[in-house]
């Protein structure tokens, strides 16, 4: 039985790998991972320990700091702020110390988790961080002191319990920032709570939580009313369109969602605006 179950898992990786080599990302996959060869503590309350868990990640990874480089190529200077909301474990952060990640741009960064697990990981790698509830962010003395152009929130959305009065703050503290975000691709809104729909005793925290899980139409709409605009936005499947292994989409429902979707965004009050009750 272990055995089969290792085959499925090995399985589902290469499924993923060559979805991403599908669409262009075989180059930053192997250079995030000469950076960072081992991310098995890059979480709070797991571990990364098998192949298939490592493709989810390693795959995320390339498809967000793909993000990151075009957010880069947008801003013209040299020196920029980044500021990265709900970071884990300052992966990403690392992964931009090298120039050709950021491609030559100087980086002043700072992250920012309510867990302070994750907070003391990040320090203990000689990175800012601080300990802050997402949703307060705007409030803390750290960010006030700051010009962020910047903001990276990274599978953080979706554990956010009210994510449009944050994203709603967000833009009202900035004009020039872009934010980046990516969330689970799905292809129908729910509200996720996993943890109530298979009945487990036992406590719930907020890196493991997700409320909701929206799919890109939704999102795009939230993202809209609550003060921004979509510069660009690209949706990531974990199985290949053009492979026989297009078939795996099938079980991706039975094992994880089908996907990332991830936007990059700039301020734009014309729609949030309207509203007269924030």
């Amino acid at each position: 039985m272990l055995v089969i179950k290792n085959l499925i898992k090995r399985l589902f990786a290469f499924t993923i790998y060559r979805a991403s080599y599908e669409e262009g990302y075989r180059e930053i996959l192997c250079k995030l991972k000469s950076i960072v060869p081992d991310i098995t503590k890059q979480y709070s309350n797991f571990d990364i320990l098998d192949v298939f868990q490592e493709a989810m990640v390693r795959t995320l990874h390339a498809f967000q700091v793909s993000l990151i480089q075009t957010t880069l190529k947008l801003k013209n200077q040299d020196r920029l702020t980044i500021v990265d909301i709900g970071d884990s474990s300052g992966t990403h952060l690392i992964y931009l110390q090298d120039e050709k990640i950021s491609l030559g741009k100087k980086l002043n960064t700072l992250s920012v988790n309510i867990d302070p697990i994750a907070v003391e990981k990040i320090l203990s790698k000689g990175l800012k961080a601080i300990e802050c509830r997402a949703e307060e962010l705007t409030k803390h003395q750290e960010f006030r002191d700051k010009n962020v152009d910047v903001f990276l929130l990274f599978e953080t959305l979706e554990h956010l319990l009210d994510p449009i009065n944050f994203l709603h703050n967000l833009s009202e503290s900035c004009d020039t920032s872009i934010l980046i975000i990516t969330v689970p691709y799905l292809r129908r809104s729910k509200v996720a709570l996993h943890q109530l729909r298979g009945n487990i005793d036992k406590k719930m925290t907020a890196e493991e939580t997700h409320i909701f899980e929206l799919n890109p139409d939704d999102w795009r709409l939230l993202f809209r009313f609550s003060g921004w605009e979509i510069v660009e936005d690209r949706i990531f499947k974990m199985y290949p369109t053009y492979n026989p292994l297009v078939f795996m989409k099938l079980l991706w429902k039975k094992f994880a969602f089908d996907g990332y979707y991830g936007c990059i965004l700039k301020k734009d009050s014309t729609i949030s605006n309207r509203y007269d009750s924030w």
